[in-house]
């Protein structure tokens, strides 16, 4: 009912032929045969790499499938030894913080990581809008919901603000208002010391159609 939304921005567009058969070679030991076989299919895939500045030994790519029905599309963590489907998986952006050597050093670097795991992970991946909220105007719904915007931007105007971090003991504590399509969500994200993420939620509007 919303335009589709991605998370995380891309430095390329491209498919590499080495990166696809090494994830292929993981996903296949993990009984991902399906995806495996998506990967390999360089006429119908594209790859894009995420700029990622808090790993070290991971990379993570955004890969899009060209099926001749619809356009599906995922993001997927790799290292030399490991790759993980984050999309709708928040427990495995955990496991590739806590195995990488990288860690999370400014607020800035803190508020990448927490977007790239709430919107990479979000469950349904590109069909449904994720993005992190400015303010309200960043709410997104179809123009012909012209009514419904209004009673969103009153309810919520005074709500919504940008994202903040707080620094404490080396832990990153980022909160943030969400759009997962129509859910509109404050999220509370612990990006701890040694990779751990601790995640609380608050549903403000679990369809903002029908507030």
């Amino acid at each position: 009912m919303v335009p589709a939304c991605t998370g995380g921005g891309t430095d390329d567009d491209s498919y590499d032929a080495d990166v696809a058969a090494q994830m292929s070679e993981h996903l296949e030991g993990q009984g991902s045969e399906s995806f495996a076989e998506i990967l390999r299919s360089d006429q119908e895939t594209t790859m894009h790499l995420h700029d990622v500045p808090y790993l070290d030994e991971w990379e993570i790519y955004e890969v899009v499938h060209h099926g001749e029905i619809h356009t599906e599309q995922w993001d997927v963590a790799t290292s030399a030894d490991a790759t993980l489907i984050l999309t709708s998986f928040p427990e495995r952006f955990e496991s590739m913080l806590t195995a990488d050597p990288g860690r999370i050093s400014d607020p800035e670097m803190a508020l990448v990581a927490a977007r790239d795991y709430l919107t990479m992970t979000a469950q349904g991946g590109s069909d449904y809008v994720t993005h992190l909220l400015e303010d309200v105007d960043d709410i997104e719904l179809w123009p012909e919901f012209e009514e419904e915007m209004r009673r969103v931007e009153d309810e919520f105007g005074p709500v919504v603000d940008p994202p903040h971090v707080v620094e404490a003991d080396g832990d990153f504590t980022v909160t943030t208002y969400v759009q997962f399509n129509l859910r509109l969500e404050r999220r509370t994200v612990t990006l701890h010391a040694d990779g751990s993420i601790t995640d609380e939620t608050e549903t403000l509007a679990e369809d903002l159609l029908q507030i």
